[in-house]
């Protein structure tokens, strides 16, 4: 006569719950070389998408940490062209052409969206402390290029709302810390 293994209900339970276990703690290296789970992405807004929005975009998207969510100008056309160098970067890079950055006319728009981590002006230099406030006080993180101010009225102004928020903020002198990683 022959012997039938069968498996218990509280066997089958055990043993399927180690396998679904297994899938999540599974390290990142066994998913796929390069593979970044979204929460170790960093939603950015941009700011200003004049002459100096190329540079920064280059320099912010070659660290692949990061993802532009949204791009704030009051020209279409230049908001329009670092949207496209975007998808160009993406084409280059391998990778899909996804068109997540929305478009804004108002940076304020920008400002309200949750999901954005941090901001990158790159406004004229009048605007930086104005905006750089309105971004402190919307709880993102700034990155701004020199001159942060251009008073010593706005410049203490950026200070103790960003020490009362507890954002930081960085004041960048251009080609000196965007050669590092963000982290």
């Amino acid at each position: 006569m022959k012997k039938t293994t069968a498996q218990s209900r509280r066997e089958f339970l055990k043993t399927s719950t180690l396998v679904a276990t297994a899938f999540f703690i599974v390290p990142r290296y066994v998913l796929g070389r390069g593979y970044l789970a979204p929460s170790d992405r960093i939603n950015l807004g941009f700011i200003g998408c004049g002459k100096q929005s190329a540079y920064l975009q280059n320099s912010f998207l070659k660290t692949n940490q990061i993802e532009f969510v949204g791009a704030a100008d009051v020209f279409d056309a230049k908001r329009d062209r670092f949207i496209q160098g975007i998808n160009v970067y993406n084409t280059l890079q391998g990778k899909e052409a996804t068109n997540n950055c929305k478009p804004y006319h108002d940076f304020r728009e920008l400002l309200e969206r949750k999901d954005i981590d941090g901001v990158i002006i790159a406004v004229p230099d009048h605007w930086h402390a104005a905006v750089a406030v309105r971004a402190c006080n919307a709880g993102k993180d700034v990155y701004c290029e020199k001159p942060l101010s251009l008073t010593v009225a706005e410049w203490f102004m950026p200070q103790e709302n960003t020490i009362a928020f507890f954002k930081p903020a960085a004041c960048n002198v251009p080609g000196k810390n965007l050669d590092k990683p963000l982290n």
